[in-house]
């Protein structure tokens, strides 16, 4: 179709803002995005990173591509002097997601942060060097998300300073673990730490599992791969089981740099209980940003392909373009805003995890609490809200967005899985909120809780609004009056929550509601950072658009939390226009009656009409805004969403790689196909054949 690049450079001739600003924003500075953009042209270039068939190969044929993948990496770290960031960049950019991913953020890290300084220069070292590769053995079979009932157990022999990783029955085996099946020789296995005056909890043991000759499993180790994930996703990983029958390792192979045990069997206990918590939110911590890349990759897709999409009303070629109409940019835009959040609001929450683990480092746990409540609540809104989103855009595209070639689908079935690992969703909400309340108990009982308000910390910073009660919020929807009415939701649920434990009142769904309500307070405060940092480093006009992106993500997000606004009686109350007459002086007119009643029962009005306001003002500008992500057609892996707009093309030329089309008679047509025609035929001879 030749109106589809032409509707694209249409779009694009539309655009005002400038699009490279934005995307020196977005990633952090023009250094970064053209370091981004090398390491895209190498990947992309490269066969080994091929895309084209990996909807038409096998499970088992992925995963060794996977493989192939990993090796490929490495030797361009070599050639191109790439950092271990810049490879992890990598694996991003060629959606490989294999199992080495789990080396570089589940072992490696853990080393790092919880070993002992001759840990790490050791294993630490040699896990750098790839000299071993790691996973991170937590998870068991039957075992729930409370750590410390884990059934793995690693007593402690100081006949031969040894300890015994053991689990004793079926359920107690390791489960779900990346890189274990396979690619792993050594893991981290989380058990509990047995000696002889009893149980001291879980700790970390490093365990090497396969010879490093011949990659055999060792002695007294079972291991293997769980089987295929749920929607096909993650088929590059092998998801791993590991069952220990009595396994010996030495008294060093324990982490120990914050707790330890002598060669006699005694525990020395930590400076703090929970120092060796912190390695346990790195990856919660890099999750938020990377739900805003993948809901920006969904957004650019959708929005591409509904500018292009022509449906409706008139001949061939000149139906509306499908992003002009409500229904479908009332659902792209907020997705659009909240990829802009999610990446602003993750590189504050790496800031902070930075931040904590420094303080670790010097043995202090001061923002341990913070770190762990804020990535708590922000992996649950993220993990979430971004599942949603990308089954919002795949939607959005009508039947082709079903198609393997949208793009989207394989996007949406790799992400949704995080719903769950690294704490499940409806359990996490509990740590939030737990937070919250405790907080808030600090606050009422203070003896100067002005004082201690003063002092709150960015997770709970709202609750000032129980003592400093602001004014009412006024009625022009503008960014600060939204930030005051998310926070000022915040502290009334907590408020309330709080008067309900106190009751005992049960409440299944109240968790997940004031988390919510939490985070998103927490939320909305970043984002106003990120709007005045947007307004320093971007050109007006430029400016203008990411704040009203930024304001609409605010506003649609008190537009999903209006039934706590109404319950508490928060909204504004604008004034109720008068209704005037008609020119006949007899009858009122239909405008006048709606406006009248509109603002005189429905005060959700005002929001909404903020909304649609917002919606009409930067829907010109959506495809400057989704190109200012950078994504190219190879990182997108999308028909729909090339660049040029020539979604059928390529729709056309993605069917033509389609294996069974490569035969014009199918395989099975003599066993299968043609014995049900001679069937059908032999019925209709005899008379035989029903309707």
């Amino acid at each position: 179709m030749a109106h589809q690049g032409e509707d694209m450079k249409a779009a694009r001739g539309r655009t005002t803002i400038d699009v490279d600003e934005v995307k020196y924003l977005l990633w952090g500075g023009k250094e970064e995005w053209n370091k981004h953009s090398k390491i895209v042209e190498i990947v992309s270039k490269d066969p080994v990173f091929d895309k084209s068939q990996n909807p038409h190969i096998t499970r088992k044929e992925r995963y060794k591509r996977g493989l192939a993948i990993n090796k490929r990496l490495l030797d361009l770290q070599d050639k191109h002097g790439w950092s271990d960031q810049d490879v992890r960049s990598a694996f991003a950019v060629s959606d490989a997601a294999t199992s080495l991913n789990l080396h570089y953020v589940a072992f490696l890290p853990v080393i790092l942060s919880q070993g002992s300084e001759e840990q790490v220069r050791t294993y630490g070292a040699m896990a750098a060097a790839h000299a071993i590769l790691g996973a991170y053995a937590q998870t068991e079979l039957g075992h729930g998300t409370q750590v410390s009932n884990l059934e793995t157990t690693a007593t402690y022999i100081p006949e031969t300073q040894e300890f015994e990783l053991h689990t004793p029955r079926l359920e107690s085996m390791k489960w779900w673990i990346g890189a274990l099946a396979k690619l792993a020789t050594h893991c981290v296995v989380q058990a509990r730490l047995i000696l002889p005056d009893g149980d001291k909890g879980p700790h970390l043991f490093l365990l090497q599992i396969r010879s490093l000759d011949d990659h055999r499993i060792l002695p007294g180790i079972t291991l293997g791969d769980i089987g295929p994930k749920a929607f096909g996703a993650s088929t590059t990983t092998d998801n791993g089981y590991m069952k220990l029958d009595r396994v010996r390792v030495p008294r060093t192979a324990m982490l120990s740099k914050f707790a330890n045990v002598t060669p006699e069997g005694k525990y020395k206990v930590p400076v703090h209980s929970k120092l060796s918590y912190g390695g346990m939110v790195y990856i919660r911590a890099t999750m938020i940003s990377q739900g805003g890349w993948l809901t920006g990759k969904a957004a650019t897709i959708a929005i591409r392909y509904t500018t292009v999409r022509r449906q409706g009303n008139g001949p061939p070629g000149q139906e509306k373009q499908v992003i002009i109409y409500p229904s479908v940019y009332h659902r792209l835009l907020p997705a659009l805003s909240r990829a802009y959040a999610w990446i602003f609001v993750g590189r504050e929450m790496v800031k902070l995890y930075s931040a904590m683990s420094a303080q670790l480092a010097q043995q202090s746990t001061a923002l341990l609490a913070e770190t762990h409540a804020v990535s708590s609540g922000l992996k649950v809104l993220v993990t979430s809200s971004t599942s949603a989103d990308l089954e919002t855009a795949r939607r959005s595209m009508g039947g082709h967005g079903y198609s393997a070639a949208s793009g989207v689908g394989s996007l949406w079935a790799n992400w949704v899985p995080s719903n769950t690992y690294e704490g499940d969703n409806y359990v996490l909400v509990q740590q939030v909120v737990r937070a919250a309340l405790k907080t808030l108990q600090s606050l009422v009982t203070s003896a100067n809780p002005a004082k201690f308000a003063s002092s709150l910390p960015p997770s709970t910073y709202f609750l000032r609004l129980l003592v400093n009660t602001p004014k009412p919020p006024s009625a022009d929807w503008s960014i600060p009056s939204a930030i005051e009415l998310l926070e000022l939701r915040a502290a009334h649920m907590v408020q309330e929550h709080a008067s309900r434990v106190k009751a005992d009142v049960q409440d299944g769904g109240a968790n997940w509601r004031v988390a919510r309500a939490v985070t998103e307070a927490f939320v909305a405060r970043r984002i106003g950072d990120a709007i005045e940092q947007a307004q320093k480093e971007l050109s007006r006009r430029t400016a203008a658009y990411v704040t009203a992106l930024m304001r609409l993500y605010l506003l649609t997000t008190l537009e999903s939390g209006l039934v706590d606004l109404l319950s508490f009686d928060l909204l504004p109350k604008p004034a109720a226009p008068t209704a005037t007459p008609t020119a006949t002086g007899k009858q009122w007119s239909v405008d006048a009656v709606s406006n009248s009643a509109g603002a005189g029962r429905d005060p959700t009005r005002g929001l909404r009409t903020a909304i649609a306001d917002l919606e009409k003002e930067i829907l010109p500008q959506a495809i400057g805004l989704t190109d200012a992500f950078g994504f190219t057609d190879y990182e997108l892996d999308s028909a729909l969403g090339v660049y040029d707009g020539k979604a059928y093309e390529n729709l056309f030329k993605r069917a033509q790689l389609e294996p069974l089309n490569e035969k014009e008679v199918v395989d099975g047509y003599e066993e299968f196909i043609k014995p049900i025609l001679e069937r059908g035929r032999n019925l209709i001879e005899k008379g035989k054949a029903k309707l």
